[in-house]
């Protein structure tokens, strides 16, 4: 596989830099990831409330619990949290600040997602050269969809990460670095601890690890039963620990969504495959406002091959556009050439949107090498089935060296230009969710850590008839929420455990998670007052006079009580959030310096104090000072009538 350019044969761009190798790529990514981790928001209620909220219970004893953890459904593998619940208390070891323990385990998925992007894009890199590994390489580091999705807590994240392991693995076939066996190995985790219709990408690559030889069949299928060995007798073990009975939570919910009639389905939207369940489509239907990425978690598994696809379109593009044709095509293997046309066509019809994938779709793996050698070698074959190369064509008039040159320079500045423009439109995507979005983060950080530590530090040393007063009052801290709830970001950010987060009654009339019950059987014991039909429990809801503090915005027309305005509330601490239903839709998606400032309409984002739970005197008696300045409010919220 010489990287020699051939007589008379016009080149796509040649690199000026070697290609980094999997540890500088790995490092590269992290970089990226990490700043994703500090900075993205929870963009998903089912990320809270399905992951964070029970790795919390299973770390510290509390947190909420949804219909889906009950042992009378199990829906949801505990197998999938330990790994994440293993990182939270090895990051117990050095810190209390269970917000510092949050970030650590974003960081640990921050790794582990810029581990599988080396591999993916080493993987490129045998297979398509150089060039195009650049382009996917500068692709997977500016996306804003992988910035968002990289430290994701979500199984279509993880299904992502796995996915394009297994791909670095694949398109290494032949090289000695890597068994084949990783392949299967990552295919499999996607689809049985991760999303379990990730499960459809793997099919085509199946079909090309088993054809060809009988020897290669039954290889695959050991390698296939070894890998399910390895993943699923110690997730059904722990399953099991947790509920109390053998179940496989990969396949209840495969069999729910897919053959339930009253419980949910498995609906075709807009050209997506999406997981519907009832309480999503109540949710969706009582939003106010638009979500930044409503569903977009559906579409996780797929970012990586955009970037592929974007990358092998690109080149193409530049070379036809600057050398007159596009580089010389080679000839397949025909189980490669059928493999690889069955996996576009896989991933087109199950996950890649219509609006996405108009142009792209059918490339999300081109079979042909798009490098800047034509060769005849087969792309996924060993060399015994290697297809003989067809009688050479006259090759064409080769050009001056002069205007190679000029080609070559003009190549360049085309791949630069569009991969800068491609950086900054990225750039100014995941400013305007930072912008936008982030206020939900910030004011539950505030929260606690300039209002529940020192508050619920006075209480304890404050002098023992007030002490005895404030506890036959108010045991407990109350933080609630209201139409809020599902921008809460998980228990990490109730610092106490009598730090409690209760619900008050809003526009929703759905069916809200509840607390687990006490650890050691909370995990096993069947929860009462829950249902799958998303049924509102009245259980679920405190007044609003029951509470301390409160995390609120406000739209106009809400149907919700603005507690803001009333007298008995006082805002402690507010930050901009857009107000997406009143901001132009042309500018929501992205940030741009002087326009949007001007344009873009907020609502704030504030903590709210109850003044009959916690008068002025004790508020200013047990929140000092340097606290109470640190708690801002935004003066400069641009609000729209």
């Amino acid at each position: 596989m010489s990287s020699q350019q051939p007589e008379g044969e016009p080149s796509v761009v040649k690199p000026r830099f070697a290609f980094p190798s999997y540890l500088n790529c790995l490092l590269g990514f992290f970089a990226v990831r990490l700043v994703a981790a500090l900075v993205t928001y929870v963009g998903d209620c089912d990320e809270t409330f399905n992951y964070w909220e029970p790795t919390h219970y299973l770390m510290y004893g509390t947190g909420f619990q949804t219909w889906e953890y009950s042992p009378e459904f199990g829906l949801r593998s505990y197998g999938y949290l330990l790994p994440h619940v293993g990182v939270g208390m090895l990051a117990r070891l050095f810190t209390s600040n269970k917000i510092q323990v949050w970030f650590s385990i974003r960081t640990t998925l921050a790794l582990f997602c810029a581990a599988c992007e080396a591999l993916f894009v080493q993987g490129v890199r045998y297979r398509f050269r150089d060039t195009i590994a650049w382009v996917t390489y500068a692709f997977l580091m500016v996306s804003a969809g992988m910035f968002q999705a990289s430290v994701s807590f979500l199984p279509s994240a993880f299904a992502m990460c796995c996915i394009m392991a297994g791909m670095g693995c694949w398109m290494q076939q032949g090289s000695s670095r890597v068994s084949q066996f990783w392949t299967v190995f990552a295919f499999e985790a996607a689809a049985l601890m991760g999303w379990p219709f990730s499960g459809l990408c793997a099919v085509p690559v199946a079909l090309n690890l088993m054809t060809g030889s009988g020897y290669r069949f039954v290889k695959t299928v050991i390698w296939g039963l070894s890998a399910l060995a390895i993943i699923m007798v110690p997730t059904c073990l722990v399953d099991h620990f947790f509920y109390r009975r053998w179940i496989v939570p990969v396949l209840n919910i495969a069999l729910y969504n897919v053959f339930s009639k009253s419980r949910g389905a498995l609906k075709l939207e807009s050209g997506i495959f999406i997981e519907v369940t009832p309480g999503i489509r109540e949710f969706r239907r009582h939003k106010a406002q638009d979500s930044p990425h409503q569903e977009e978690r559906f579409l996780y598994v797929v970012y990586p091959l955009f970037c592929l696809a974007g990358a092998i379109g690109l080149v193409l593009l530049v070379s036809r556009l600057c050398f007159g044709r596009p580089p010389a095509p080679r000839k397949l293997h025909p189980t490669a050439q059928a493999a690889l046309d069955a996996r576009a066509a896989a991933a087109a019809a199950a996950t890649v949107a219509s609006t996405m994938a108009t142009d792209r779709g059918a490339d999300t793996i081109n079979p042909r090498r798009h490098g800047r050698v034509p060769t005849t070698e087969p792309m996924m074959t060993s060399d015994a089935e290697e297809v003989p190369a067809p009688a050479p064509s006259p090759a064409p008039a080769r050009p001056s060296a002069r205007r190679l040159r000029q080609q070559r320079a003009t190549a360049k500045a085309a791949l630069l230009t569009i991969l800068l423009a491609a950086a900054i439109v990225s750039a100014s995507r995941a400013l305007a969710l930072y912008r936008g979005y982030h206020a939900p983060l910030q004011v539950w950080a505030e929260l606690a850590d300039h209002v529940l530590v020192p508050f619920r530090a006075h209480l304890q040393q404050a002098a023992p008839a007030a002490a005895a007063a404030a506890a036959t009052a108010a045991p407990e801290v109350r933080v609630c929420v209201g139409k809020e709830w599902y921008r809460f970001p998980s228990s990490f950010f109730l610092p106490s455990p009598s730090d409690r987060l209760v619900f008050v009654r809003s526009g929703f009339t759905g069916l809200l998670p509840k607390p687990f019950a006490p650890l050691p059987n909370g995990t096993w014991q069947v929860p009462t007052q829950m249902n799958e039909f998303n049924k509102m429990e009245p259980s679920r809801y405190v007044d609003e006079s029951q509470c301390h503090f409160m995390v609120e915005q406000e739209f106009p027309g809400q149907v919700e009580p603005r507690y803001a305005q009333m007298p008995q509330w006082s805002v402690e601490a507010s930050h901009g959030f857009l107000d997406a239903a009143r901001t132009p839709r042309l500018l929501r998606p992205l940030w741009l310096p002087t326009v949007s400032p001007r344009a873009n309409c907020q609502t704030g984002y504030s903590i709210l104090r109850n003044r009959n739970a916690v008068p002025d005197a004790l508020w200013e008696a047990a929140i000092p000072k340097t606290h109470r300045e640190a708690l801002r409010v935004d003066r400069d919220v641009r609000r729209c009538p």
